[in-house]
């Protein structure tokens, strides 16, 4: 599936998007242009469009319900399960090698579709009329779908000084530089601890790759040995991310312990007038404490008593 995704520039400007009722449906219809697949359909699930775009079911309803209105979208029901395309999607975006859908297409018109608004407010059945406006049904954009690589890759070619100059790209989904360190750490680690690469794995790495207190690395070859020492592994604890992660606090804590010693220490030696004395070396003495005398000037005294006081 593509990485990335075009609105057109001027949509912001169009009076049916400007006409929706709020910036959240707006918003939505962005995110539903990026969870679509490549033929532009997706689960219209209130429950998981909830998850996905961090908006209440009942918004997500009211929201599809609006955007249907508008022209936007269309939803419909397969075997009970309920589904929505994006009506313009042809028209917004150029795919010249599209991953075939893996959601069954919408009825054609004119065919007995099945009850599609019960129980999913906010979707109704297919109509011709709002097919999107450049004419383009989704019977055709299905067609355009299956087009081989090879006939993908000539159209590719010809068209590549014709795009249109009123579509922006979203920013690409490539991974950033610091991305790239990081799956190339979780691979690392994941190969030390001889773990899957897994989202788990890759939260920890995230969360304690920054720290100044550990040497990730170090930590996770740590942890391996530990782990395959029989003696000090006595009740044969296996190696999981969860392990990894009490590794990696446990060791935080005793650092941050250790430091803390260090600071209190640091501390009572200022409020005491014995800081400087030890950083020189010297001797600290208690109140009260008998001192020996002090060997300053023995040579001279030496002499001063074997001639009689004369110097």
């Amino acid at each position: 599936m593509a990485k990335r995704r075009c609105i057109p520039t001027d949509l912001f400007y169009q009076r049916k998007f400007v006409g929706l009722s709020s910036d959240t449906v707006r918003l939505l219809l962005i995110g539903l242009i990026s969870d679509a697949d490549d033929a532009g359909r997706g689960l219209a699930d209130h429950a998981l469009l909830s998850r996905k775009l961090d908006h209440a079911p009942d918004v997500i309803a009211q929201a599809l319900g609006e955007l249907e209105r508008a022209g936007f979208v269309h939803c419909y029901r397969v075997e009970d399960e309920q589904y929505y395309t994006l009506c313009h999607w042809h028209e917004w975006q150029t795919l010249h090698k599209p991953t075939p859908s893996k959601y069954p297409a919408p009825p054609q018109a004119g065919a007995d579709p099945a009850p599609a608004s019960q129980g999913y407010p906010g979707c109704s059945e297919l109509s011709p009329e709002k097919l999107g406006t450049s004419g383009e049904s989704i019977a055709e954009g299905e067609e355009e779908e299956k087009r081989t690589e090879e006939e993908g890759e000539e159209h590719s070619a010809a068209c590549a000084g014709e795009e249109k100059t009123n579509v922006v790209a979203f920013p690409a989904a490539a991974a950033s530089e610091e991305e790239r360190q990081l799956r190339e750490t979780t691979r690392v680690v994941a190969r030390i601890l001889k773990l899957q690469e897994t989202p788990a794995l890759r939260r920890i790495v995230e969360e304690y790759r920054a720290s100044p207190h550990l040497s990730l690395l170090g930590e996770a070859d740590a942890a391996r040995e530990w782990v395959d020492d029989r003696h000090r592994n006595r009740r044969g604890q296996r190696m999981t991310p969860a392990f990894f992660r009490r590794w990696l606090k446990r060791e935080l804590e005793a650092v941050q312990r250790r430091e803390l010693a260090c600071a209190v220490s640091a501390q009572e030696a200022r409020a005491t007038g014995t800081a400087g004395q030890q950083e020189a070396g010297g001797v600290s003495h208690e109140p009260g404490q008998r001192r020996l005398p002090s060997l300053m000037n023995l040579e001279a005294n030496y002499r001063r008593a074997m001639t009689g006081g004369q110097s």
